[in-house]
């Protein structure tokens, strides 16, 4: 009855043992990759098998919504890669590790086409550091942005210039940068509704 149901599934797998997971996985989740709605990761060995090159996640073709706790780089680099021939996913939340490949996973993420929500949470955000500003070639299709941790300030615009379609940002600690210098912001968000910035220790001139 459940594997003939046109309903959609969504995973939330926290924590389970390896041998535990594989029956679950053979059993529940490949018969019905196709249908997916979400899927909500914690467990490492788990990430590492949808990302793996002959179980990756692109065959969950319904896929909207992933939330990923602690994932290393490589591993978080292939799921992008594969999520990107999704032709529904649109939201990604995202606890991030200290290891990540920042410029590969910067790229990645913007490259992701009909993306709408996209969470990033970590003690200090590196994620999109080093992008360049946009030359306006390349632009995301997020409309909805929330940073979680310590953001400097200087890179802000430089994010900006690739979300041009943003309808709502939040930051929770916009800090300020160890480079003195004012920031002219440039980026023209005429669809943004909603700003929720948390500042410290950042001058008003700063802006």
């Amino acid at each position: 009855m459940f594997t003939q149901s046109n309903l959609s599934i969504k995973i939330n797998i926290s924590s389970l043992f390896k041998s535990s997971f594989e029956t679950y996985y053979t059993s529940i989740i490949m018969p019905n990759k196709h249908r997916i709605h979400s899927i909500n990761l914690s467990d490492p060995f788990i990430m590492d098998l949808f990302s793996s090159p002959t179980e990756h996640i692109s065959k969950c073709s319904q896929l909207q919504a992933l939330i990923l706790n602690e994932i290393e780089s490589k591993c978080l680099e292939n799921l992008l890669s594969n999520l990107a021939c999704l032709p529904k996913f649109s939201s990604l939340a995202i606890a991030l590790t200290n290891d990540l490949n920042v410029n590969n996973i910067s790229s990645l993420i913007c490259q992701l086409p009909v993306f709408k929500y996209c969470k990033l949470s970590a003690i200090k955000i590196e994620t999109f550091k080093s992008l360049p500003k946009s030359n306006g070639n390349v632009s995301s299709s997020i409309e909805h942005l929330v940073i979680n941790g310590d953001y400097d300030h200087i890179d802000l615009d430089d994010v900006l210039s690739y979300v041009l379609q943003l309808c709502r940002l939040s930051i929770d600690c916009l800090t300020d940068s160890d480079e003195i210098e004012t920031i002219e912001y440039c980026s023209n968000l005429n669809n943004l509704t909603y700003l929720s910035l948390k500042i410290r220790s950042i001058q008003y001139n700063a802006f």
